[in-house]
């Protein structure tokens, strides 16, 4: 039997947390309960494999991004705040661009182009102008 917590992760945390006596709940304020809530495992995790799958399709790389923590939650939002506060200084984010090389940047360094300057990139491809 586990006990049950709504963290509104998108992941399932399974770990050995030292729980209320009832064991109903677990001690959000406990050290070993805060030491297990690392951001730094979910951040390496994260990381590898948006970088092993930089020559997967696009679709497949989007998918990844479902596993940040997004939606605010009083148990985890620590977690979840240091998870982007790290993120946030790491080339994450793939690019698309107009060569065949891919690559990835900070979040923090991304911007989007308006889709009339793409026609604009791809008028220039065809005409084969080196940018």
């Amino acid at each position: 039997m586990g006990t049950e917590m709504v963290a509104n992760s998108p992941f399932i945390i399974q770990a050995d947390f030292l729980l209320s006596s009832s064991r109903e709940s677990i001690l959000s304020d406990s050290p070993w309960n805060k030491g297990i809530l690392v951001p730094s495992a979910f951040n390496i995790a994260f990381i590898s494999l948006v970088k092993s799958t930089e020559t997967a399709p696009s679709s497949c790389i989007s998918s990844i991004f479902r596993f940040l923590p997004i939606k605010s939650s009083s148990i985890i939002d620590s977690l979840r705040l240091s998870i982007k506060e790290k993120l946030v200084a790491e080339h994450v984010v793939p690019c698309e661009s107009q060569t065949p090389q891919r690559f990835s940047s900070k979040p923090s360094e991304l911007g989007r182009l308006k889709p009339a300057f793409w026609n604009v990139l791809d008028k220039v491809e065809k005409i084969k102008v080196d940018l």
